[in-house]
């Protein structure tokens, strides 16, 4: 008898339930935050960098052999 109760419980926890209707009658209104508004904040990206070594390496290339660079 108690080993079929316990079967029956067991059942009824592993059948999914529906979950209730939320209540409609209060609505959640959340409260307004004290934080400040995020900053936003550019990412060091090293492309700049990149375009001035490039830059710097042409020149220097132009300085050295304009003929050679021409040839390119």
């Amino acid at each position: 008898m108690e080993e079929e109760k316990a079967l029956k419980q067991l059942r009824r926890t592993l059948v999914p339930h529906a979950r209730p209707v939320p209540n409609f009658n209060h609505p959640f209104l959340p409260q307004k935050s004290s934080k400040e508004i995020t900053k936003p904040k550019s990412p060091k990206l090293r492309v700049i960098r990149r375009k001035e070594e490039r830059r710097k390496f042409v020149c220097d290339m132009k300085a050295t052999s304009s003929a050679a660079f021409n040839m390119r």
